[in-house]
């Protein structure tokens, strides 16, 4: 599983239609003239997606329900969707814009210490000062650590415990104490 440990008490996404769904990621293009999909994602446990179903929500907020037929990881940002309703281009250029959610129990029995990186998108990142640095618009992995990719000027925090504070997943936010010269440093 792709998770992180730390000091939170729930890892799920509310939806209004009362179902737990987790966000897989982003349709960012298609692969190849028989509908392959691809997601932009850090979500790395593919296997638990192979025959279940998928939702692509479209910004407008109409919903497609879709059967997973196979995943492969193309690189560590990108996955390559196949879907049992999805057979041509054309098909899949029509789900541009989407995003991919599966039902959160799916993915298996997670303690209240333990969450999906993929969660943490859309969090608000406040600093020590109680200044709202922005929303977080994706996560980079790397050897050491995770870099959480803020909006606004994109500023690059990484995920270590001198930096990242308390995640609350009730209020979605990321308290963090991070000096200027680093915040500067990014813009």
């Amino acid at each position: 599983f792709l998770y992180y440990s730390l000091r939170i008490t729930s890892a799920i996404i509310e939806r209004n239609d009362n179902m737990e769904l987790f966000r897989i990621g982003r349709v960012s293009g298609t692969l190849h003239l028989k509908g392959t999909v691809k997601i932009t994602s850090t979500f790395s446990d593919t296997d638990l997606l192979v025959g279940n179903k998928g939702i692509i929500e479209f910004p407008n907020g109409s919903k497609k329900l879709l059967t997973i037929k196979e995943v492969k990881n193309l690189n560590n940002k990108i996955l390559g969707i196949d879907f049992e309703e999805i057979t041509t281009k054309t098909d899949a250029q029509s789900l541009q814009t989407g995003t991919l959610f599966v039902r959160r129990d799916l993915l298996g029995d997670m303690n209240n210490e333990e969450y999906f990186l993929e969660d943490l998108i859309g969090f608000e990142v406040i600093n020590s000062d109680n200044v709202n640095l922005g929303k977080i618009i994706d996560i980079m992995e790397t050897g050491a650590h995770d870099i959480f990719v803020v909006s606004d000027d994109e500023i690059m925090i990484p995920d270590v415990e001198e930096f990242v504070k308390e995640i609350d997943f009730e209020t979605k936010k990321i308290m963090v104490d991070v000096p200027q010269d680093l915040i500067d440093l990014n813009r």
